[in-house]
């Protein structure tokens, strides 16, 4: 079952994530990244890949970037793939690792 939160990045943009817990406690969690367009919480590479982190006793947590669907309106700004400038996907992977971190997480 997904746990959906928000976080925000360096830039002050609100993402949209989930959250996916192994049977018993764990500091681990594998975090998934899309690709072009994907969505987190869809396609059965996500679900294949949180099969295997539960199996294995991780945690499982995928958000949406930027980058999200061709073009998508996030608050105030369009985003999306074709809006996209690569490099500021890091402050969207800093900002998710960092808010794993508040929640506990120390292997990624």
């Amino acid at each position: 079952m997904w746990n959906l939160f928000s976080f925000e990045t360096s830039d002050g943009l609100e993402l949209y994530g989930g959250l996916v817990k192994a049977k018993k406690p764990t500091k681990s969690v594998v975090v998934h990244i899309h690709g072009m367009t994907d969505q987190f919480f869809e396609g059965r590479l996500v679900e294949a890949v949180a099969a295997a982190s539960l199996t294995s006793g991780h945690d499982f947590f995928a958000f949406n970037n930027r980058g999200a669907g061709v073009i998508s309106r996030y608050s105030k700004r369009f985003l999306g793939t074709s809006l996209e400038k690569f490099e500021d996907s890091k402050k969207d992977i800093l900002a998710a690792l960092s808010t794993l971190k508040k929640r506990g997480y120390k292997k990624f």
